[in-house]
């Protein structure tokens, strides 16, 4: 049986899928979502899907405390990180719960977290499209990337 880190590793990978380089994206050459912005001494070109693993786990799922989560945030929270960055993904959470929006995964946010129903974690995946419009709004550029973000949120619902 896979654990919820597992699922969700697999949920990211293919979401992000492989190699990229386009002009419009800010985080410019992507492979398995890994981008040159975010790791610059990385050879991304050459990225294999370990150590993708390796970055996913260390740097975004621990990051967001995914093992502290209940199911379903757990996916929801990691795939955030990944998208759109760690600390937009707590600040997120914390505004979801109404803790202070420092940033900072700590016992207040986690306590209210893991009281979250099925649904509230829904309306929390709805935030997450509010966030995606916040961001078009301030760039309009990153428009082209709507309907894959849209579409990425509801497939995260179909699998809370």
């Amino acid at each position: 049986m896979q654990s919820n880190w597992e699922k969700s590793l697999d949920f990211i990978l293919e979401q992000e899928g492989e190699y990229t380089n386009d002009p419009r994206d800010p985080g410019g050459e992507t492979k398995w979502g890994i981008c040159k912005k975010s790791y610059p001494n990385l050879d991304i070109k050459n990225l294999t899907k370990d150590q993708a693993k390796e970055i996913y786990k260390k740097n975004y799922w621990d990051a967001v405390k995914g093992d502290e989560l209940p199911d379903g945030l757990d996916l929801a929270m990691v795939d955030m990180a990944v998208n759109q960055g760690v600390g937009t993904a707590i600040k997120l959470l914390q505004k979801h719960v109404g803790t202070t929006e420092d940033g900072i995964l700590g016992p207040m946010t986690l306590a209210k977290a893991k009281a979250l129903s099925p649904r509230q974690i829904l309306v929390f995946l709805a935030r997450r499209i509010e966030a995606y419009m916040n961001l078009m709004n301030k760039n309009t550029k990153l428009m082209c990337y709507a309907i894959n973000w849209f579409f990425r949120v509801v497939a995260l619902a179909r699998r809370i």
